[in-house]
Protein backbone atom coordinates (compact mmCIF):
# COMPACT_ATOMS: atom_id res chain seq x y z
CA UNK A 1 0.00 0.00 0.00
CA UNK A 2 0.86 3.51 -0.89
CA UNK A 3 1.53 6.42 1.14
CA UNK A 4 -1.09 8.07 -0.62
CA UNK A 5 -3.50 5.56 0.00
CA UNK A 6 -2.68 4.99 3.42
CA UNK A 7 -3.45 8.53 3.77
CA UNK A 8 -6.82 8.02 2.24
CA UNK A 9 -7.27 4.88 4.38
CA UNK A 10 -6.75 6.08 7.48
CA UNK A 11 -7.06 10.35 7.22
CA UNK A 12 -10.84 11.36 6.98
CA UNK A 13 -11.67 12.79 3.33
CA UNK A 14 -12.47 16.20 4.59
CA UNK A 15 -9.97 16.43 7.17
CA UNK A 16 -7.34 15.70 4.41
CA UNK A 17 -8.82 18.06 2.05
CA UNK A 18 -8.75 20.73 4.79
CA UNK A 19 -4.90 20.32 5.18
CA UNK A 20 -4.21 19.89 1.66
CA UNK A 21 -5.94 23.38 1.19
CA UNK A 22 -4.27 25.05 4.44
CA UNK A 23 -0.49 24.16 3.54
CA UNK A 24 -1.06 25.29 0.11
CA UNK A 25 -2.37 28.82 1.51
CA UNK A 26 0.10 28.74 4.18
CA UNK A 27 2.86 28.10 1.59
CA UNK A 28 1.45 31.19 -0.67
CA UNK A 29 1.21 33.51 2.38
CA UNK A 30 4.49 32.72 4.07
CA UNK A 31 6.55 33.12 0.75
CA UNK A 32 4.41 36.91 -0.04
CA UNK A 33 5.09 37.93 3.20
CA UNK A 34 9.07 37.49 3.48
CA UNK A 35 9.77 38.67 0.18
CA UNK A 36 7.63 41.41 0.86
CA UNK A 37 9.55 41.90 3.98
CA UNK A 38 12.88 42.18 2.21
CA UNK A 39 12.24 43.36 -1.40
CA UNK A 40 9.74 46.49 -1.64
CA UNK A 41 6.99 45.70 -4.30
CA UNK A 42 8.25 48.77 -6.38
CA UNK A 43 11.20 46.71 -7.25
CA UNK A 44 9.03 43.68 -8.49
CA UNK A 45 5.85 46.18 -10.14
CA UNK A 46 8.75 47.24 -13.45
CA UNK A 47 8.74 43.26 -14.15
CA UNK A 48 5.28 42.51 -14.58
CA UNK A 49 4.60 42.60 -17.90
CA UNK A 50 7.63 39.74 -18.25
CA UNK A 51 6.61 37.96 -15.32
CA UNK A 52 3.12 38.27 -16.38
CA UNK A 53 3.96 36.37 -19.49
CA UNK A 54 6.16 34.06 -17.85
CA UNK A 55 3.66 33.44 -15.29
CA UNK A 56 0.81 32.99 -18.14
CA UNK A 57 3.08 29.80 -19.50
CA UNK A 58 3.64 28.19 -16.34
CA UNK A 59 0.27 28.24 -15.39
CA UNK A 60 -0.63 26.66 -18.71
CA UNK A 61 1.71 24.06 -18.38
CA UNK A 62 0.65 23.30 -14.93
CA UNK A 63 -3.47 23.22 -15.88
CA UNK A 64 -3.06 21.01 -19.08
CA UNK A 65 -0.71 18.54 -16.42
CA UNK A 66 -3.45 18.81 -13.85
CA UNK A 67 -6.57 18.04 -15.85
CA UNK A 68 -4.04 15.38 -17.68
CA UNK A 69 -3.51 13.55 -14.09
CA UNK A 70 -7.39 14.43 -13.25
CA UNK A 71 -9.15 13.04 -16.51
CA UNK A 72 -6.67 10.07 -16.15
CA UNK A 73 -7.67 9.08 -12.38
CA UNK A 74 -11.52 10.30 -12.92
CA UNK A 75 -11.84 7.45 -15.92
CA UNK A 76 -9.69 4.88 -13.92
CA UNK A 77 -12.29 5.48 -11.44
CA UNK A 78 -15.31 5.36 -13.42
CA UNK A 79 -14.09 2.10 -15.52
CA UNK A 80 -13.55 0.10 -12.11
CA UNK A 81 -17.11 1.08 -10.69
CA UNK A 82 -18.25 0.06 -14.46
CA UNK A 83 -16.53 -3.55 -13.85
CA UNK A 84 -17.79 -4.29 -10.99
CA UNK A 85 -21.27 -3.97 -12.35
CA UNK A 86 -19.94 -6.32 -15.28
CA UNK A 87 -18.92 -8.77 -12.83
CA UNK A 88 -21.66 -8.79 -10.69
CA UNK A 89 -23.65 -9.18 -13.49
CA UNK A 90 -21.79 -12.22 -14.29
CA UNK A 91 -22.12 -14.01 -11.40
CA UNK A 92 -26.26 -13.36 -11.94
CA UNK A 93 -26.01 -14.45 -15.52
CA UNK A 94 -23.51 -17.84 -14.06
CA UNK A 95 -27.13 -18.01 -11.58
CA UNK A 96 -29.73 -17.74 -14.31
CA UNK A 97 -28.06 -20.03 -16.75
CA UNK A 98 -28.32 -22.80 -13.94
CA UNK A 99 -31.93 -22.98 -15.00
CA UNK A 100 -30.82 -25.13 -18.08
CA UNK A 101 -28.94 -27.72 -16.05
CA UNK A 102 -29.79 -30.94 -14.41
CA UNK A 103 -30.74 -30.21 -10.32
CA UNK A 104 -27.92 -32.21 -9.67
CA UNK A 105 -25.76 -29.99 -11.05
CA UNK A 106 -27.31 -26.79 -10.38
CA UNK A 107 -28.11 -26.57 -6.57
CA UNK A 108 -23.72 -27.14 -6.19
CA UNK A 109 -23.07 -24.22 -9.19
CA UNK A 110 -25.64 -21.73 -7.47
CA UNK A 111 -24.25 -22.34 -4.02
CA UNK A 112 -20.73 -21.66 -4.82
CA UNK A 113 -22.18 -18.41 -6.43
CA UNK A 114 -23.88 -17.31 -4.27
CA UNK A 115 -20.88 -18.03 -1.42
CA UNK A 116 -18.62 -15.85 -3.85
CA UNK A 117 -21.20 -12.90 -4.19
CA UNK A 118 -21.17 -13.24 -0.49
CA UNK A 119 -17.61 -13.23 0.40
CA UNK A 120 -16.85 -10.65 -1.99
CA UNK A 121 -19.30 -8.50 0.08
CA UNK A 122 -18.15 -9.04 3.51
CA UNK A 123 -14.33 -10.36 3.23
CA UNK A 124 -12.73 -9.18 0.02
CA UNK A 125 -14.52 -5.41 -0.30
CA UNK A 126 -13.16 -4.31 3.26
CA UNK A 127 -9.70 -5.96 1.78
CA UNK A 128 -9.52 -4.04 -1.56
CA UNK A 129 -9.30 -0.71 0.94
CA UNK A 130 -5.92 -1.45 1.85
CA UNK A 131 -4.98 -3.40 -1.38
CA UNK A 132 -5.32 -6.72 -0.57
CA UNK A 133 -7.67 -9.85 -1.73
CA UNK A 134 -9.28 -12.50 0.08
CA UNK A 135 -8.24 -16.27 -0.04
CA UNK A 136 -10.92 -17.10 0.26
CA UNK A 137 -12.72 -15.97 -2.55
CA UNK A 138 -9.80 -17.80 -4.63
CA UNK A 139 -10.54 -20.62 -3.69
CA UNK A 140 -14.15 -20.33 -4.42
CA UNK A 141 -13.46 -19.16 -7.85
CA UNK A 142 -11.65 -22.37 -7.88
CA UNK A 143 -14.44 -24.31 -6.36
CA UNK A 144 -16.90 -22.64 -9.25
CA UNK A 145 -14.19 -23.24 -11.98
CA UNK A 146 -14.01 -27.11 -11.20
CA UNK A 147 -17.82 -27.42 -10.49
CA UNK A 148 -17.69 -26.37 -14.55
CA UNK A 149 -15.10 -28.31 -15.22
CA UNK A 150 -16.65 -31.29 -14.26
CA UNK A 151 -20.12 -30.79 -15.90
CA UNK A 152 -21.11 -33.29 -18.92
CA UNK A 153 -23.96 -31.48 -20.71
CA UNK A 154 -26.71 -33.39 -21.83
CA UNK A 155 -28.66 -32.28 -24.87
CA UNK A 156 -28.00 -29.22 -27.21
CA UNK A 157 -29.93 -27.07 -24.19
CA UNK A 158 -27.37 -28.18 -21.94
CA UNK A 159 -24.41 -27.66 -24.27
CA UNK A 160 -25.12 -24.33 -25.38
CA UNK A 161 -26.02 -23.25 -21.63
CA UNK A 162 -23.01 -24.59 -20.71
CA UNK A 163 -20.48 -22.52 -23.35
CA UNK A 164 -22.41 -19.59 -22.32
CA UNK A 165 -21.66 -20.67 -18.36
CA UNK A 166 -18.01 -20.89 -19.48
CA UNK A 167 -17.57 -17.67 -21.17
CA UNK A 168 -19.42 -15.95 -18.43
CA UNK A 169 -16.95 -17.64 -15.69
CA UNK A 170 -13.84 -16.51 -17.93
CA UNK A 171 -15.37 -12.92 -18.06
CA UNK A 172 -15.79 -13.08 -14.39
CA UNK A 173 -12.19 -14.32 -13.51
CA UNK A 174 -10.82 -11.32 -15.96
CA UNK A 175 -12.91 -8.45 -13.96
CA UNK A 176 -12.20 -9.63 -10.73
CA UNK A 177 -8.26 -9.28 -11.42
CA UNK A 178 -8.59 -6.16 -12.99
CA UNK A 179 -10.86 -5.20 -9.76
CA UNK A 180 -8.00 -6.37 -7.60
CA UNK A 181 -5.32 -4.20 -9.76
CA UNK A 182 -7.33 -0.87 -9.64
CA UNK A 183 -7.79 -1.52 -5.63
CA UNK A 184 -4.10 -1.04 -5.44
CA UNK A 185 -2.73 0.54 -8.48
CA UNK A 186 -2.57 4.30 -8.33
CA UNK A 187 -0.34 7.47 -9.80
CA UNK A 188 3.17 6.53 -10.53
CA UNK A 189 5.05 8.71 -7.89
CA UNK A 190 6.91 10.21 -10.66
CA UNK A 191 3.79 12.40 -11.76
CA UNK A 192 3.27 13.24 -7.78
CA UNK A 193 6.58 14.90 -7.52
CA UNK A 194 6.25 16.65 -10.80
CA UNK A 195 2.63 17.94 -9.73
CA UNK A 196 3.72 18.69 -6.19
CA UNK A 197 6.85 20.30 -7.86
CA UNK A 198 4.58 21.74 -10.49
CA UNK A 199 2.55 23.78 -7.70
CA UNK A 200 4.95 24.34 -5.69
CA UNK A 201 6.31 26.90 -8.78
CA UNK A 202 3.13 28.51 -9.36
CA UNK A 203 2.21 29.00 -6.16
CA UNK A 204 5.68 31.12 -5.77
CA UNK A 205 5.47 32.35 -8.88
CA UNK A 206 2.97 35.21 -7.53
CA UNK A 207 5.32 36.04 -5.58
CA UNK A 208 6.81 38.35 -7.96
CA UNK A 209 4.59 40.41 -8.91
CA UNK A 210 4.31 44.01 -7.39
CA UNK A 211 0.99 45.21 -6.72
CA UNK A 212 0.48 48.25 -4.15
CA UNK A 213 -2.51 47.08 -3.05
CA UNK A 214 -0.71 44.05 -0.73
CA UNK A 215 -3.99 42.62 0.95
CA UNK A 216 -5.31 42.36 -2.79
CA UNK A 217 -2.20 40.47 -3.70
CA UNK A 218 -2.10 38.29 -0.52
CA UNK A 219 -5.61 37.44 -1.46
CA UNK A 220 -5.45 36.58 -5.00
CA UNK A 221 -2.73 34.72 -4.45
CA UNK A 222 -4.03 32.19 -1.53
CA UNK A 223 -7.20 31.75 -3.79
CA UNK A 224 -4.86 30.25 -6.09
CA UNK A 225 -3.06 28.24 -3.60
CA UNK A 226 -6.26 26.99 -2.46
CA UNK A 227 -7.86 26.04 -5.95
CA UNK A 228 -4.40 23.91 -6.52
CA UNK A 229 -4.76 22.80 -3.15
CA UNK A 230 -8.52 21.61 -3.69
CA UNK A 231 -7.28 19.89 -7.20
CA UNK A 232 -4.87 17.89 -6.00
CA UNK A 233 -6.82 16.66 -3.18
CA UNK A 234 -9.21 15.32 -5.37
CA UNK A 235 -6.36 13.20 -7.18
CA UNK A 236 -5.71 10.52 -4.42
CA UNK A 237 -9.14 10.34 -3.39
CA UNK A 238 -10.50 9.22 -6.68
CA UNK A 239 -7.09 7.63 -7.50
CA UNK A 240 -8.15 4.46 -5.34
CA UNK A 241 -11.56 3.48 -6.00
CA UNK A 242 -12.18 1.32 -2.93
CA UNK A 243 -10.24 3.05 -1.08
CA UNK A 244 -11.80 5.96 2.09
CA UNK A 245 -15.25 7.39 2.01
CA UNK A 246 -15.09 7.87 -1.42
CA UNK A 247 -15.14 4.77 -2.76
CA UNK A 248 -17.15 2.02 -4.85
CA UNK A 249 -19.93 -0.23 -2.89
CA UNK A 250 -20.30 -3.45 -3.24
CA UNK A 251 -24.44 -3.09 -4.15
CA UNK A 252 -23.99 -4.75 -6.97
CA UNK A 253 -23.04 -7.77 -5.05
CA UNK A 254 -25.34 -7.08 -2.89
CA UNK A 255 -28.99 -7.96 -5.04
CA UNK A 256 -27.08 -11.41 -5.46
CA UNK A 257 -27.50 -12.17 -2.34
CA UNK A 258 -31.10 -11.89 -2.34
CA UNK A 259 -31.54 -14.38 -4.93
Amino acid sequence: MSFTQWLIVNVPSALLGALVVVVSVGISAVSLFLVRRFIPHKKFKVHNDVAGAMFGTVGVAYAVLLAFVAVIVWGDFNKASENVEREANCVASLYAYTEAFAPSSAVPIRAALKKYARLVTHEEWPMLAIAQESNRVAECVQEIGTLYAGYLPAGTTDTVYFSLSVEKFNELCQLRRERLYAAGNGVHPVFWVVLIAGALVTITFTVFFGSENTGAHHMMAMLLASLIGLILFTVPVFDYPFSGSVSIPARAFNRILSY
